[in-house]
């Protein structure tokens, strides 16, 4: 696989992610939320906690190699270097959050696990 494959996949992916992420916008609007269905989908969201901060590592690394292996210029003519190297500062504060979102969201999942419910209209002895 040629670098962009790989890059046209990575594209592809993120989006893939921002689609589903407005799609739990879209189905969540204004719903009944239980908390079963809550802790399953923080769950989820909660692993993001390790992956999401190691893909922005791995995407300000990148972007760091690309100065060695490309003849990198600016169209506006500033300088490359100084550009990346902020990019990748915004980068890694980006991660520290995304760490920190997903411990959250992980806590938040933890408080919901004993939560159970009945159903409305239900009686008890019926």
């Amino acid at each position: 696989m040629d670098m962009h494959e790989t890059g046209r996949d990575t594209v592809r992916h993120s989006s893939s992610a921002n689609r589903a992420v407005r799609s739990i916008v879209s189905l969540t609007t204004d719903k009944v939320m239980l908390a079963g269905e809550a802790v399953d989908l923080l769950g989820h969201l909660a692993a993001l906690n390790g992956r999401l901060p190691q893909a922005l590592d791995q995407v300000s690394q990148g972007l760091g190699r690309s100065l060695d292996d490309y003849q990198v210029f600016e169209r506006d003519g500033e300088v490359s270097a100084v550009r990346t190297a902020a990019a990748r500062r915004h980068l890694a504060h980006a991660s520290e959050l995304a760490e920190l979102l997903g411990l959250a969201l992980a806590d938040a999942r933890s408080e919901l696990l004993q939560q159970a419910y009945v159903p409305p209209g239900f009686e008890s002895g019926s």
